[in-house]
């Protein structure tokens, strides 16, 4: 939203403001499967170290971040 107005000062000469009100929100997510080429990477690092080792939290990588924000602003203008 920006109401603006502006007033003409003479034959070449003008002048305007605007005050403006911006809203946004949203999310932002990512997802990505590593299940196959991290299932048998984690295969070979348990045989190399000779115990499970594997975690699930490695392999899955799945992250989401959300927000919302109000800001004001303004716009001043001079034509000639």
């Amino acid at each position: 939203m920006q109401p603006a107005v502006g007033y003409k000062l003479n034959d070449w000469l003008s002048i305007g403001a605007a005050v403006s009100l911006n809203r946004a929100e949203g999310v932002l997510s990512k997802y990505k499967d590593h299940s196959r080429g991290c299932v048998s990477l984690a295969r070979g690092i348990n045989q190399l170290v000779g115990r499970d080792v594997y975690n699930a939290a490695y392999c899955d990588s799945h992250y989401e971040v959300s927000g919302n924000d109000n800001s004001w602003g303004y716009t001043l203008g001079l034509h000639a």
